[in-house]
C-alpha cells in the first residue's frame, strides 16, 4: 500500500498538469489500460480522473490487454461510458502455459535489431519473444473471438460515440501486417453485414487500420507500410494458430 500511495502522491499533480495543458489546447488525452501502469483497469483510470477532477482525460481501450486480464470488455465500455475516447481492436488467445506461467507471466526475450526475422510493430520498434509454453499471445482480430463478439464490442463503442474511431492494432506474428489486416477487416465487415454500425476502413500512417464507427466515408483497402516483414502466402485459414510463433509483439506499451 505504500508503494502505491506514493505512486498515486506522484501521479496526481502530474496528471493536473496534463489535464490542464490539454484543456488549453483543447485536446483529449486518452490513457491505454495496461497492467504495466498505475492506471490499469475502468476503477483506477475512474480514481484518477476524480482525484484530479479531470476533464480532458480519458481512456484509450485496448481490449486486447482488459481480455488476458479476465475483464468483461463490454462491462468496461459501459461503465466508463463518456471516459472512452478513442478505441483499438486487437485479440488475444490463451494457450495451456497459462496453468503455469498465469497471466502476469515475464518470460518474454529481447529479439536484437540484427534478427533479419524480427516483426515490426512501428518504425524503430519490434516484438519481443514468447517463451514455447506461452500463457497468452497476441492474435488478429477473429482468432481469438469471433464475429457475434465483436460486433457486440462495437455496439457498445456505438453506444458511448456514434462517431468513435477504432484503430485495428496487428501484433499477431503468424501472419504478415496486409494478411493480418485483413482478417480483422473480414471479421468486422462480417459483423456490419447484420448488425448497425458497419466498419469502414481508412488509411493509417502506422501499421494499423483505421475502422470508425460513425458516417459512411471512401472506404480504402489495408496498405502495406515499410518495415513489413515478407507476406505468407498462405491464406489465414491454412496457417496454423494452435501454438505461438517463433517471435511474437510485446511492446513495453502496447
Amino acid at each position: 500500500m505504500d508503494v502505491l500511495e506514493y505512486q498515486w502522491d506522484l501521479a496526481v499533480p502530474s496528471w493536473q498538469e496534463i489535464d490542464a495543458l490539454a484543456r488549453e489546447a483543447d485536446v483529449k488525452v486518452a490513457i491505454e489500460l495496461h497492467p504495466h501502469n498505475l492506471v490499469f483497469n475502468p476503477i483506477t483510470l475512474k480514481r484518477l480522473v476524480e482525484r484530479t477532477g479531470a476533464t480532458n482525460v480519458g481512456a484509450e481501450l485496448d481490449p486486447s490487454h482488459l481480455m488476458w486480464q479476465g475483464m468483461e470488455v463490454m462491462a468496461v465500455i459501459r461503465y466508463l461510458g463518456p471516459l472512452v475516447f478513442h478505441a483499438a481492436d486487437k485479440d488475444i488467445k490463451l494457450f495451456d502455459g497459462v496453468k503455469l506461467r498465469g497471466v502476469l507471466d515475464d518470460g518474454f526475450t529481447r529479439v536484437p535489431a540484427s534478427d533479419p526475422n524480427k516483426v515490426p510493430t512501428g518504425y524503430g520498434s519490434w516484438c519481443n519473444a514468447w517463451p514455447e509454453d506461452v500463457a497468452w499471445r497476441f492474435v488478429a482480430v477473429g482468432v481469438g473471438h469471433d464475429v457475434d463478439y465483436w460486433a457486440e464490442l462495437v455496439r457498445a463503442l456505438a453506444e458511448v460515440d456514434p462517431n468513435i474511431a477504432v484503430n485495428i492494432e496487428h501484433e499477431d506474428a503468424s501472419m504478415s501486417q496486409l494478411d493480418g489486416l485483413g482478417l480483422a477487416v473480414q471479421t468486422l465487415k462480417l459483423h456490419g453485414s447484420n448488425s448497425w454500425p458497419r466498419p469502414q476502413v481508412a488509411d493509417c500512417p502506422r501499421p494499423c487500420t483505421l475502422v470508425h464507427a460513425g458516417e459512411p466515408h471512401e472506404q480504402r483497402e489495408p496498405h502495406e507500410h515499410r518495415g513489413n516483414t515478407p507476406r505468407d502466402r498462405r491464406r489465414p485459414d491454412q496457417r496454423r494458430l494452435d501454438g505461438p510463433p517463433a517471435h511474437s509483439c510485446l511492446q513495453g506499451r502496447g
